[in-house]
């Protein structure tokens, strides 16, 4: 591999082990100054494979334990995948095959955006001859939802006079106003006051840092070149899809 100018690449006095390949390597190395400690390419296959049968496959420590890049995909997760602490993106959703042509096309939906960490419960009730009903949440309702807030659509027919009658208390809450019969759809969501959400509050209007000011998540969309992304500035070692194309026309 090459010397190249950029911190990403290799440099001289650099204590390291870097490790190129068409089919296949190993290296190992350790970097006491700015540079990578590992870093392995490969045109044609992966760069670094981790594998362990009863253990992690690839373990990182760091103030940023992984920071990938990637065209169309940074990273792919065939299986679950659990976040310990909070998961921030600029936009997500699901994507699936289409459930009316699953060879074909694919479906996707994105995913409701709220300044606060809602939680949400629905259902269908029945009045009863007096035109009411309670409705039974869950058990755990109250100790986990604040800030509760409720919406009723009458089934069928109109029902001016529909109301909660009595709001969420020892998990349940009830409805009146409507006819005997009359099928009400409801839904109440309320605000997480768990002990992880009262320690991590959502700070939805945030000010940048001093030094990411003038830098943007999503540069492009701004109007704005690639070397104006905050990720950038925080990682500039980062191998980008850029360094990858230089390094492929340098071998």
């Amino acid at each position: 591999m090459h010397p190249r100018p950029d911190r990403a690449g290799p440099q001289p006095g650099d204590r390291r082990s870097c490790g190129h390949s068409d089919s296949g390597g190993f290296g190992f190395g350790f970097s006491p100054n700015n540079a990578p400690g590992v870093m392995g390419t490969s045109f044609n296959g992966a760069g670094v494979h981790g594998f362990s049968l009863n253990g992690t496959g690839v373990d990182a420590v760091g103030i940023v334990g992984i920071v990938a890049d990637g065209e169309p995909v940074a990273g792919q997760f065939n299986g679950d995948v659990h976040v310990a602490g909070a998961l921030t993106q600029g936009g997500g959703g699901t994507h699936i095959d289409h459930p009316l042509d699953p060879e074909n096309r694919f479906l996707d939906h994105t995913f409701v955006q709220s300044p606060e960490r809602k939680n949400v419960y629905d259902g269908t009730a029945t009045l009863d001859d007096q035109g009411t009903a309670t409705v039974q949440l869950p058990y755990w309702f109250d100790a986990l939802n604040e800030n509760v807030q409720y919406q009723l659509t009458a089934v069928g027919g109109p029902a001016p006079g529909l109301h909660i009658s009595s709001p969420v208390e020892e998990n349940r809450f009830s409805i009146a106003g409507g006819d005997p019969g009359l099928k009400v759809c409801w839904q109440v969501t309320g605000a997480r006051r768990d002990a992880w959400a009262r320690t991590h509050p959502v700070v939805a209007d945030g000010k940048k840092e001093p030094e990411e000011r003038g830098y943007y998540l999503h540069p492009e969309a701004h109007g704005q070149p690639a070397e104006r992304a905050i990720a950038r500035l925080r990682h500039p070692e980062t191998v980008t899809r850029e360094n990858r194309v230089e390094e492929a026309e340098r071998v």
